[in-house]
């Protein structure tokens, strides 16, 4: 299968038990509290729940991990990278808590949860595989990046981030979630290149950086609306050379009009013309940049 070239799907009992625990920890933080999660919560009836360590280890994820995040936290991207065999260092107390809970995950909820991980995997390989290995070249040469060292890790999780994925790099490790309502049928295949198209978007990144700095325009989040936009439309257009109608994520999902709607207009008018040839990167760029800018101005 083309996708084995590019991408390593594995689902691990250690990091999907780590992820349940910070879900459940959360869960009930935001039952408590008001507080809004900060990961996916799912209402999945778990037999661990009823065992004896299972209460403790949720309390001490409550109170030592939820308010560090999975991606973002670099403690947590360590403990992610230990869960599936890499290097990587464990929160002080974290081993004594998490460990007996591992035989007790194996013997009540795994299997379950494996099968509809390995489900999942099955139906975005399939996917992946009609569009591969084409949609990525296609991706590279538009970010002008090549994935670092493929096979890149996909590790396959019951709940997540509130997103349906994330992706760290140094080592590169994506994590997807199989249960998000947002990552299933089609849309799972953009969101998997999405993910890989994290590591290459780092000279999106510091050409967008650079202007904004020279612009004095704050707009950190501009790169990854850019990177939606791409991806979504270099993925629609492979599926329409092969006969299906595919809507992006971006506007499938509404996350343009919910998250970015001043963007909306202006990162297709500034990108659509870098796709088909008709400008370069650096035109793209400053036309974006202009645009985003101009609109500053007015406000």
């Amino acid at each position: 299968m083309f996708v084995d070239d590019y991408l390593t799907f594995r689902t691990d009992a250690e990091l999907n038990l780590h992820n349940l625990l910070y879900s459940d920890a959360w869960r009930q933080e935001a039952a408590e509290s008001g507080t809004r999660p900060k990961a996916q919560t799912i209402d999945d009836e778990l037999a661990l729940r009823d065992g004896a360590g299972y209460p403790a280890a949720v309390r001490f994820y409550r109170q030592q991990l939820i308010d560090r995040d999975l991606l973002f936290d670099a403690s947590m991207r360590d403990l992610s990278s230990r869960l599936v065999g890499r290097d990587g260092t464990t929160p002080a107390g974290w081993r004594e808590i998490f460990d007996p809970l591992v035989e007790d995950y194996l013997a009540t909820d795994w299997d379950r949860h494996r099968d509809r991980n390995e489900t999942w995997t099955r139906e975005v390989a399939d996917g992946l595989n009609q569009l591969l290995p084409e949609v990525i070249a296609r991706l590279q040469d538009v970010f002008g990046q090549v994935l670092p060292e493929p096979p890149v890790l996909v590790s396959t999780v019951l709940v997540g981030r509130t997103g349906p994925a994330y992706t760290a790099d140094d080592p590169a490790h994506i994590i997807c979630s199989t249960t998000h309502r947002k990552a299933q049928g089609l849309a799972a295949v953009e969101i998997v290149l999405h993910e890989a198209c994290h590591l290459l978007a780092d000279p999106l990144y510091r050409s967008l950086d650079a202007r904004l700095d020279t612009a004095a325009v704050h707009r950190p989040e501009l790169w990854h609306v850019v990177q939606f936009y791409l991806v979504g439309e270099v993925v629609a257009a492979a599926w329409r050379r092969r006969g299906v109608d595919y809507e992006p994520y971006l506007s499938a999902t509404g996350l343009f009009d919910r998250a970015w709607p001043q963007l909306r207009d202006c990162v297709p008018r500034a990108w659509s013309g870098y796709l088909d040839g008709s400008w370069g990167w650096d035109s793209a760029c400053d036309r974006l940049v202009a645009a985003v800018a101009g609109d500053v101005a007015r406000e």
